[in-house]
């Protein structure tokens, strides 16, 4: 007699690694946001379906599939935390209130300006960032 698969299983596996291949391989500056929502439902779905598919293998004897919804299930929740992350740092960056407060990361793509500021790409996103920590009274002139 042949063992059946679980459908739900293979179904969450795929979901989550074409969402692993959408996050890591078309950020895109301008959709950025909807993707990650998007990303996000899609890994909520797989997540649901693993667990339902591991259920349903262990309720039924012969039937294959768990290490599908196992990794359906790692890779979902490996994509929700990245993509709370990426979403955490895009609000940080899309904030403008707050945008003269950073200290410049270590990369080449900066310029420096002439008021002790640089210009730097980060996340395809120019990002005015100083080269030391603003105090208070800098803070609010930069306003």
């Amino acid at each position: 007699m042949e063992e059946k698969k679980n459908t739900l299983s293979l179904i969450s596996m795929i979901l989550a690694i074409v969402c692993a291949v959408v996050f890591l391989l078309y950020p895109d500056q301008n959709t950025l946001a909807i993707e990650l929502i998007i990303i996000g439902v899609l890994s909520i779905v797989s997540l649901v379906l693993g667990i339902i598919a591991k259920k349903q293998i262990a309720k039924t004897d012969g039937m294959k599939g768990r290490s599908m919804a196992t990794t359906g299930i790692v890779i979902s929740i490996i994509l929700m935390v990245l993509c709370g992350i990426s979403g955490y740092g895009l609000a940080i960056l899309n904030n403008q209130d707050l945008r003269n407060q950073y200290v410049c990361p270590m990369t080449t793509d900066c310029v420096d300006n002439e008021d002790n500021t640089s210009t730097c790409i980060y996340f395809n996103t120019e990002v005015i960032c100083t080269t030391d920590k603003l105090d208070e009274a800098n803070y609010e002139k930069s306003k």
